[in-house]
């Protein structure tokens, strides 16, 4: 029935499993844009970039009903347009695309499209009539920040497109220099996809971290941990960093002098270093110094900010957190690193985890820019700020190892607390049994001292009337009753008694034959009660099993333990099968020797098999140094 419910337990985890994976991919379905729906139809250069020409745009004004180009200056402007007069771009649309939206980013002017001379759209009154009519746009009167959007339906390639902006009023000669808008055109679904991925992966972000937030409040409450409830406020920090860096966030926010998001991310790593010195210890001042270095120059920087000051010195303490964070993490790596050599186990892990992160981030990193060559170019040239474009993933990193490692660590201890349970459940069953197998001898020892007086009579009247070969025969009806007793196994260690003692009450119940050599144990032990239980029992049990299934019966189980030479050596003899079955586990002990093994390789990892015609051995030696018997 148990062997039941596990088999039902593991197909249950299985399948939901499966289901997990097969759902991921609904969930990741909007993570990211299409790329590859649009076009980039702009003629103004990204920065550091040379200009690449008009990129298909014919750019003139209308004068007289006259078409007049405009002169490229080799930047992306051109020349020869007046203050405030209204320019043409006209092209050809060589694309073949479903539904295709143009995305014109003008954030001074108005603006008008045409296609084929039909008018599509316009943000300016009182415009009729096709771009030659000599239309004239207005200026905007404040800026906008987003894209003007418009939605071109039954276009087809080979049509002409036309866009108006207006020039700006600013010079006061002739020849101003005017700059196109930048112009994408993007499938309508792929637009559509776009707008919806960011606000998806922000929402997912957010998800995680706030799950990750409750489950380090229900880990410190569980652990009474105060150092946990700095990691949930930094798993909290960090969603807050990702909402305020959203594009929309600034359309909400109110404090035009504080930037949060720069604020929200030097908070979540000051929390970080406040973690670093409540776990390293109190003894070591330097993580709190550290901690305290880098609020105090985030208190000085939100002062800074708050304040609106403008002088240079008011610009260094708004910087300074941020200078200071490279410097401050790895000052932390270090000081891990000291104490991983000393033998802290959170610091080591951390380190292991860093490590590997590392790792996957700059294979990950090498094909990104694999991918992207003019950021590649861009690196290689000295154009992008090593510090800039490398802080933000470091910082990622970095907190992604914390909040892993304490996960890992929550997960081993909950781990350990389970199998100390598993323990102590079978250390409580086994003590039981070797009670009730330790009583069931001694009444029998009783009747048999009952009944010795008795004996001793009878045994004396038959030697005096000369009936000697009756009195051999009931001395052998005794000596069988001797033997009928169950072996005791009786040292100085309690635990071991009493698993021994239990099993080999089980195999006499299953009709083995049960010898006990010798056993010459310590009162203690170098392994744990945990780790002697799981010892004695993986030993033991695969061999009573492998018994049973042996060709001969009564099968036969052999045990010794004894102390010699600073170590306790114990020897496991069973019978088994000729010809056991060929399965990828060990033949008759199964996965129990690698238990073994994994509790033995501390100390060196003694231990012996040996496999004979319808046997098996196992022998194991355990260093007994500093122990006292």
């Amino acid at each position: 029935m148990n062997r039941l419910t596990n088999l039902t337990k593991k197909s249950l985890g299985l399948l939901g499993a499966v289901l997990c994976l097969l759902c991921l991919p609904v969930f990741l379905v909007y993570a990211r844009p299409w790329g590859r729906q649009s076009v980039n139809w702009s003629i103004l250069p990204e920065d550091g970039q040379e200009w690449q020409g008009s990129n298909g745009w014919t750019v003139y004004v209308l004068r007289g009903g006259t078409r007049v180009l405009l002169t490229p200056n080799g930047s992306g402007g051109y020349d020869g347009c007046e203050p405030g007069e209204t320019f043409f771009l006209t092209r050809n649309w060589d694309v073949d695309m479903a539904q295709p939206v143009l995305r014109i980013h003008a954030a001074t002017s108005s603006v008008a499209v045409w296609a084929d001379g039909l008018l599509c759209y316009t943000d300016a009154p009182l415009v009729e009539g096709s771009p030659d009519t000599g239309i004239a746009l207005p200026q905007l009167e404040q800026e906008r920040y987003d894209p003007v959007e418009v939605a071109l339906y039954g276009v087809t390639p080979g049509s002409e497109l036309t866009l108006a902006q207006t020039a700006p009023l600013l010079g006061e000669k002739p020849g101003t220099t005017v700059y196109p808008c930048d112009v994408q055109v993007e499938n309508l679904f792929g637009y559509e996809r776009g707008l919806i991925a960011p606000a998806y992966n922000l929402g997912l972000l957010c998800a995680l971290l706030g799950l990750v937030g409750a489950l380090l409040c229900i880990l410190a409450a569980q652990q009474k941990d105060a150092a946990l409830l700095l990691l949930a406020l930094l798993a909290f920090a960090r969603a807050a960093n990702a909402v305020t860096r959203a594009a929309f966030f600034s359309q909400f926010t109110q404090l035009y002098t504080i930037d949060l998001s720069t604020l929200t991310g030097l908070a979540a790593f000051t929390l970080m270093l406040a973690f670093f010195a409540a776990r390293l210890g109190p003894a070591h001042g330097l993580g709190v110094a550290l901690a305290v270095l880098h609020g105090g120059a985030v208190a000085g920087a939100l002062a800074a900010q708050a304040v609106g000051l403008t002088t240079d010195t008011a610009l260094f303490f708004s910087r300074l957190p941020e200078r200071l964070m490279p410097f401050l993490l790895a000052a932390v790596v270090a000081l891990c690193a000291w104490k991983a050599h000393a033998g802290h186990a959170f610091s080591r892990l951390f380190l292991r985890v860093l490590a590997a992160g590392a790792a996957v981030c700059a294979a990950w990193l090498c094909v990104w820019l694999g991918f992207h060559r003019e950021t590649l170019l861009r690196l290689l040239g000295g154009q992008v700020v090593y510090e800039v474009f490398l802080r933000e993933p470091l910082l990622w990193l970095a907190q992604g190892a914390v909040l892993v490692t304490v996960l890992i660590g929550a997960y081993r201890s909950a781990a350990a607390a389970r199998e100390e349970r598993v323990f102590t459940a079978l250390r409580t069953a086994a003590l039981q049994q070797s009670y009730e197998n330790l009583r069931s001898h001694q009444n029998e020892v009783m009747l048999l001292r009952h009944d010795v007086n008795r004996h001793y009579t009878a045994l004396k009247a038959l030697l005096e009337e000369g009936q000697t070969d009756r009195a051999k025969r009931y001395l052998d009806d005794l000596t069988g009753q001797q033997k009928e007793l169950p072996p005791v196994v009786n040292s100085a260690n309690e635990l071991v008694n009493i698993l021994l003692n239990s099993r080999v009450a089980q195999a006499r119940q299953l009709g083995l034959q049960v010898e006990i050599e010798r056993m010459n144990v310590p009162a203690h032990l170098p392994l744990s009660d945990a780790e002697i239980v799981s010892l004695v029992l993986n030993i033991v049990d695969n061999a009573i099993e492998a018994a049973q299934k042996a060709e001969k019966q009564p099968g036969l189980l052999r045990l010794s333990m004894n102390c010699k030479n600073g170590y306790l050596t114990f020897s496991c003899e069973n019978s088994a099968p000729v010809h056991p079955e060929k399965t990828t586990q060990s033949p008759y002990h199964g996965y129990g020797l690698r238990i073994v093994e994994r509790i033995l390789t501390p100390y060196g990892k003694l231990m012996t098999t040996r496999q004979e015609m319808g046997s098996y051995h196992v022998t194991i030696a355990l260093p007994l140094a500093g122990v006292q018997s």
